[in-house]
């Protein structure tokens, strides 16, 4: 899907491709990306723990109130820390869940990734592939301070590439093979490169777990 613009630097261009684990009726991933009135797009990925429909509510719930956080211009590490706080509050009767949230100015080209517990973030410029990681916990498990999410920033360019994925597409393996895909894709579509991560990872793992992939290619803005 193409994300409105408006006359920006730079444009984004995103696509899907997510798979449900064997034997469950809904996958436990949740994700979506938005515009604010700044230019600033955010991509909001989480991921459940487990499968099924209680990992669904748990990711689904987690996504919103970050996304409902941000558009009331809360700054991104303090929404996720309270979203963090929030679900870890409500004792047994919740679970957790993982965050990884990913803006683009659009404008200036900053970017930035905030990781709760999530899998690593993918970059690639030119031939070479750069990871963010985190080693956070997953939203809904500790409070506070402990509570604060991973950040890495770094400045977008035309021609950039950043892929996000859930647990389940790498199920606990080195992911070189990912990163191959990655540098290998001569392509200019991100569902097929999403695609493609995804039935490498249905290979490697057999439906081991709920599996997300989100890619997304920075181009120059061609608005006057």
């Amino acid at each position: 899907a193409r994300a409105a613009m408006g006359q920006t630097t730079l444009t984004a261009l995103a696509g899907v491709a997510a798979s449900r684990r064997p034997g469950q009726s809904v996958s436990g991933d949740a994700g979506g990306w938005f515009r604010d009135e700044r230019g600033v797009l955010w991509v909001v990925l989480c991921d459940g723990m487990g499968s099924g429909a209680g990992a669904k509510r748990e990711s689904a719930q987690a996504g919103k109130l970050v996304e409902n956080f941000l558009r009331a211009g809360m700054e991104p590490g303090e929404a996720v820390e309270t979203v963090s706080s929030a679900l870890a509050l409500r004792g047994e009767d919740g679970g957790s869940t993982t965050i990884d949230l990913l803006s683009f100015d659009l404008f200036s080209g900053r970017c930035c990734v905030h990781k709760q517990g999530a899998a690593p973030t993918y970059i690639r410029r030119g031939g070479q592939v750069k990871c963010a990681v985190g080693a956070s916990l997953p939203a809904g498990i500790v409070t506070g301070r402990a509570a604060r999410p991973d950040v890495h920033k770094f400045r977008g360019e035309p021609g950039d590439w950043i892929v996000m994925v859930t647990d389940g597409i790498l199920c606990g393996r080195e992911d070189q093979w990912l990163r191959d895909v990655v540098t290998q894709y001569t392509g200019s579509s991100p569902s097929e490169l999403a695609q493609r991560i995804l039935r490498e990872s249905q290979t490697l793992c057999q439906g081991e777990d709920d599996g997300t992939v989100l890619a997304a290619r920075l181009d120059r803005s061609r608005e006057k």
